[in-house]
């Protein structure tokens, strides 16, 4: 009981998280070395494991000013997906997000982090398709405009590096990683969201997934060290939301695109054993 009292009050928005989110990890000073950020993410790591549930929405509160106009949340998806951070930042980032989605407890957390790719993906089909503007030749109305995210905010990263990518593939590979998580962590009907198109795009997230694994493959057959990770996560991601969600399942064996190339992943004989992460590519588009 005193263990969650102690890591409730270091949760307080003007506590040990806002120094670690807004001061700490949001700093490009050079006096904030990479030690002193590991060992604070570790620390609010195990503070977030030590407390109370309740405590947990603090990652979901935005402050009034410009320092803390981003949720921790925001923050902590950002220092995770950055490009110019060292590889054990990424890691140390994705492993608190992957033990606070991962608690049942929290399912919240899962959930929000998902509607963020929700409310990003809408947002961007309606600025794409002009869905705000009126109809020509007083035609039909098209479907209201959109309310954008807050720039920055957890959701639009973590499209933006799925959509990304072929050319930025280590965030793609968290980014990834995360949303499986959310899938097993948070509500049943998540898959059923990110595979149905909405009602400003016929785009669905699914699609964004499935149109960056050829390069992603392309990328991993000639030798790239970070492809072979992240096509990992795009299989795992896509296994995971395949599982009891038919729709997805028939859009995944009906990509005229993509099934060739899951095909040739599935089979040894096709994937040379040389390439690091063979068995595990392998094994992975089998599953799918």
């Amino acid at each position: 009981a005193e263990a969650s009292k102690n890591a409730q009050a270091l949760l307080s928005f003007n506590s040990f998280l806002g120094v670690c989110c807004y001061d700490l990890l949001a700093s490009a000073s050079p006096s904030m070395s990479l030690n002193m950020k590991l060992r604070a993410l570790a620390v609010l790591q195990s503070t977030l494991s030590a407390s109370d549930v309740e405590a947990h929405k603090s990652l979901l509160i935005r402050g009034n000013d410009a320092r803390t106009a981003r949720r921790p949340l925001d923050l902590l998806v950002q220092q995770m997906l950055e490009t110019e951070v060292p590889l054990k930042l990424h890691a140390a980032a994705a492993a608190l997000l992957a033990a606070v989605v991962d608690n049942r407890k929290s399912k919240f957390l899962a959930d929000s982090l998902a509607e963020d790719v929700l409310l990003a993906h809408r947002a961007s089909g309606a600025r794409i398709t002009g869905d705000a503007s009126p109809p020509p030749h007083g035609g039909a109305s098209s479907p209201a405009a959109v309310a954008a995210p807050p720039e920055g905010s957890a959701g639009i990263l973590l499209l933006a590096a799925l959509k990304s990518c072929s050319e930025r593939l280590r965030p793609a590979r968290f980014a990834s990683n995360l949303i499986s998580r959310c899938f097993t962590g948070g509500s049943p009907d998540l898959r059923q969201k990110f595979g149905t198109p909405s009602e400003t795009s016929r785009e669905t997230i699914l699609s964004v997934l499935l149109s960056g694994l050829p390069g992603v493959e392309r990328s991993y057959r000639a030798g790239d060290g970070d492809a072979g990770p992240t096509l990992c996560a795009y299989l795992a991601l896509l296994a995971e939301w395949c599982k009891g969600t038919e729709v997805v399942a028939t859009t995944v064996a009906n990509s005229a695109a993509n099934l060739p190339v899951l095909l040739q992943l599935a089979d040894p004989k096709q994937t040379t054993t040389a390439l690091p992460h063979a068995p595990f590519v392998s094994g992975l588009a089998g599953l799918v």
